[in-house]
C-alpha cells in the first residue's frame, strides 16, 4: 500500500500516483503456446512471469493455465456449435399400432382375466349359498362380459351383487386410464414436432456432409483434440470445408450440410446474412464438449485482478453483462411462424383401416359358421340328401348304354 505525501510537498496527489503507477501498453503479434520446455511464449509468457498485470484479450479457461496464470471472473461462456437445416420427417409413422406394446398387451389381458375369475367365482358362491341365480356366469362368460367393457361396447348384463358392481367399477377405471392415454400419445405424436438430427451422435450417424471453415483456428481446434466425436468432425469435414463463416451457413441452410463453428462468431454472421430478419430457419446443435468459460488474462500477483472481479459483479448487479454479452453472442432467431398441428396421413393409420376389414371379415366368417352350427341338423340333412342323389346318379351312370 502506497502511502501519499503531505500536501505541503505535492499540491496534487494525482501527480504522485501518476509518478509510481506509470501505464504502458505492450504488443504481441501472437497469443503464445507451450514450447517443447513447457513453458508459455509470447502473450502468455509474459503473463506467467509476471511482465505485465493485465492483458486486453480474452482467453478460455483451460486447468493448464491455472498454475502459471490468472483469470478473473467469467466474462461469458463459449461453444462451439453445428448449425445445420432441419428436414420435414416424411417417414411412416404407425400411430395406431405404436403404443400397443407387448406389455401393454399381457398387463390388459392379465387384468381382463383376473377380473373375468373374480366374476365367476362370485356368482358361483352367490348361487351355491344364496341361490339368486338360475345360471351362473362361467369363465368363458365372464371373460367375453369383460373385454365388452374394456372395449368399451357394454353389456346387457346388469350386476346385481356388490362384488359385481366393485368389478365392473375396476373394469371402467381401467378401461379409463387405457384411452385416456392412448389419446394423449396420439395427440403428442400429432402436435410436437421433432428434428430429426437432435445430437452430434444423431449427425454423424446421419448422411448429412459436414464442414468447417478452413485454415482457422477452429480446425487447429479439431486437429489438436482429444475427443472422438470431433476428430470424427473433423476428418468427415477436411473435403468439406468452406472458406468463411458465411459461406458455412448458406451451404447449411440448403439443407444437407452440417456446418461446425464458434457460437458467437456463427450467431453475428447468421444475423448479418439475415439482415436481422427471420430468413434462415437454421437449427443449433451444441457441442457440449466444447463448453467453456471466457475471462481475461491476468497475471498471478497483478493488484488489478479485486478490482476487475469487482467491476465484473456490479455489471452483473446492473444488467449491463447481459446487455453486453448479448451484443457479443446475440441469441439465434428464431422464426415467428404460426405453428398449426401436423395432421394425421393416411399411411398412419393405415393399420387401423386393415383391422377394420379383417375384423369384417372375421365377423362374417363367425357369423356363417354361428348359422351354420345352429342349424347343423338341417345342414347335415341337406348334405345328406345331397350325397345320396350324387350316389344314385352314378349309379344310374353305369346302367346307362
Amino acid at each position: 500500500m502506497v502511502t501519499p505525501p503531505p500536501m505541503s510537498k505535492y499540491s496534487n496527489r494525482q501527480a504522485y500516483y501518476e509518478l509510481i503507477f506509470s501505464e504502458s501498453e505492450l504488443f504481441f503479434a501472437k497469443v503464445g503456446s507451450k514450447n517443447t520446455e513447457g513453458e508459455w511464449t509470447d502473450l502468455l509468457g509474459a503473463l506467467s512471469k509476471g511482465d505485465i498485470d493485465l492483458a486486453l484479450e480474452c482467453f478460455i479457461k483451460i486447468p493448464a493455465g491455472f498454475n502459471a496464470i490468472g483469470f478473473t471472473l467469467d466474462i461469458m461462456k463459449s461453444c462451439k456449435n453445428i448449425y445445420l437445416q432441419p428436414e420435414a420427417s416424411n417417414k411412416f409413422r404407425n400411430i395406431y399400432l405404436e403404443p400397443f406394446d407387448e406389455r401393454l398387451i399381457l398387463c390388459v389381458f392379465g387384468t381382463g382375466l383376473a377380473l373375468s375369475i373374480c366374476l365367476a367365482i362370485t356368482h358361483r358362491v352367490a348361487m351355491k349359498f344364496k341361490g339368486q341365480e338360475s345360471y351362473p356366469y362361467g369363465i368363458i362368460s365372464s371373460l367375453t362380459w369383460c373385454i365388452g367393457v374394456i372395449c368399451q361396447q357394454g353389456s346387457i348384463w346388469r350386476p346385481k351383487l356388490y362384488s359385481d358392481q366393485i368389478i365392473v367399477l375396476i373394469a371402467l377405471a381401467f378401461t379409463l386410464l387405457i384411452y385416456n392415454s392412448y389419446s394423449a400419445f396420439i395427440t403428442s405424436v400429432l402436435s410436437i414436432t421433432l428434428p430429426d438430427i437432435r445430437t452430434v451422435q444423431e449427425l454423424l450417424e446421419s448422411n448429412y456432409e459436414i464442414g468447417y471453415e478452413k485454415d482457422s483456428q477452429t480446425e487447429v481446434y479439431l486437429r489438436t483434440t482429444n475427443n472422438s466425436q470431433l476428430n470424427q468432425i473433423y476428418l468427415r469435414g477436411y473435403l468439406a470445408n468452406v472458406q468463411n463463416i458465411t459461406e458455412g451457413l448458406m451451404r447449411a441452410a440448403k439443407g444437407g450440410y452440417g456446418f461446425f463453428a464458434a457460437g458467437e462468431d456463427a450467431r453475428r454472421a447468421l444475423l448479418n446474412i439475415s439482415h436481422h430478419k427471420c430468413r434462415y430457419d437454421i437449427q443449433e446443435i451444441l457441442v457440449k464438449s466444447t463448453l467453456n468459460s471466457v475471462a481475461f488474462g491476468v497475471a498471478k500477483k497483478s493488484p488489478y485482478k479485486k478490482l476487475i472481479n469487482l467491476s465484473i459483479i456490479r455489471m452483473y448487479e446492473t444488467g449491463i453483462h447481459k446487455y453486453i454479452t448479448n451484443i457479443l453472442y446475440p441469441p439465434l432467431s428464431k422464426c415467428d411462424k404460426r405453428k398449426t398441428y401436423k395432421s394425421a396421413r393416411f399411411s398412419d393409420i393405415s393399420s387401423a383401416f386393415w383391422l377394420l376389414c379383417l375384423g369384417y371379415i372375421f365377423g362374417i366368417i363367425f357369423l356363417v359358421l354361428e348359422c351354420i352350427w345352429k342349424n347343423r341338423k338341417r345342414v347335415f340333412r341337406c348334405l345328406k340328401k345331397t350325397s345320396r342323389k350324387e350316389h344314385r346318379i352314378i349309379l344310374f351312370r353305369e346302367y346307362l348304354p
